[in-house]
């Protein structure tokens, strides 16, 4: 309060553990003149016989420490993040594809994101495919840079609706053979702290992780990899939430439709879109049948209302 600095050591009078030198007063005396002004009525620092004895570190921790929620303030709603959204948003619902050049596609191929907007497209369904894939990314860099994909999918303008989540190709592509089964925990880590912060970002998206495809180099550690994304998954969807937590399951694609071993050409692409399609559907037309009843329950109660009027 006040500027002082709070630190241990000294030859001040302790405190919860902590010593504090501010204008050379005791606690007695600090407690002496809060009991006069609480008496007088006098504001200290506009609360009304009220001192705060945290520290602005204490303070700073604490802020943190929260984890991302959606809080309406006036006519913005703020994320967990330092960033803001506007809380009146009018367009298109929007998917976010995070993940690495497996969802950026390679040059002169249509990437799954692009063909998962088409087959929506075709569907008739208003929603917008927002792919923040980036080549060479590892579970931890996606993690990192998941902020500022999440705050580049608002400005689309509409609802974040879905987070999809294909990562970990690169995590064992560089690792030393004998460190993969090492490397499987902390890749799972990784995409479990994912899920989390893209769950809790504004306006509570579903959630789906992708296992991984068929990777020639590497095949025997994505099949562990891929038992364990299943394991964690099926724990995870069984939370309890405002939105579903569920899984694309990309492990019997052909092999032969990834070119270099890695990465895939159109119709694997369209695969990939074609699974994710058909697992975000049943989710979208849930929600459509339940705002159709919400609506029902509305217009019943009003023209109930009207008859008794």
């Amino acid at each position: 309060r006040s500027g002082y600095p709070t630190q241990r050591g000294g030859s001040a009078t302790q405190r919860n553990g902590y010593y504090t030198q501010r204008s050379g007063y005791t606690i007695t005396q600090r407690q002496e003149r809060h009991e006069r002004n609480e008496r007088h009525g006098h504001e200290r620092h506009g609360h009304l016989g009220h001192s705060s004895h945290r520290s602005y570190s204490c303070i700073m921790q604490s802020t943190r420490l929260r984890s991302p929620r959606l809080a309406s303030s006036g006519s913005q709603v703020s994320l967990g993040f330092s960033s803001t959204v506007p809380a009146n948003n009018s367009g298109k619902d929007v998917i976010l594809c995070v993940g690495d050049s497996l969802t950026a596609g390679k040059k002169g191929f249509r990437s799954y994101p692009s063909q998962l907007q088409r087959l929506l497209d075709e569907d008739g369904l208003q929603m917008k495919v927002h792919s923040s894939g980036v080549w060479g990314h590892t579970s931890q860099d996606v993690l990192k840079r998941l902020p500022s994909a999440l705050q580049s999918a608002f400005t689309e303008g509409g609802r974040l609706a879905f987070v999809l989540i294909l990562v970990g190709t690169n995590d064992l592509l560089h690792s030393h053979p004998h460190q993969l089964d090492y490397q499987i925990p902390n890749i799972i880590n990784n995409i479990r702290a994912i899920c989390e912060t893209a769950a809790n970002a504004a306006f509570f998206p579903h959630v789906g992780v992708l296992t991984l495809p068929p990777l020639a180099s590497r095949n025997p550690a994505r099949l562990r990899l891929n038992q364990q994304i299943r394991h964690f998954m099926a724990g995870y969807a069984a939370q309890k939430g405002l939105s579903e937590r569920f899984l694309v399951d990309l492990e019997s694609l052909n092999p032969s439709l990834a070119q270099d071993g890695v990465h895939f050409n159109d119709e694997g692409y369209m695969e990939f879109a074609r699974r994710t399609r058909a697992a975000i559907l049943p989710i979208i037309q849930a929600e459509a049948a339940s705002k159709s009843r919400l609506v029902s329950k509305s217009w019943l109660g009003s023209w109930i209302e009207s008859l008794g009027g």
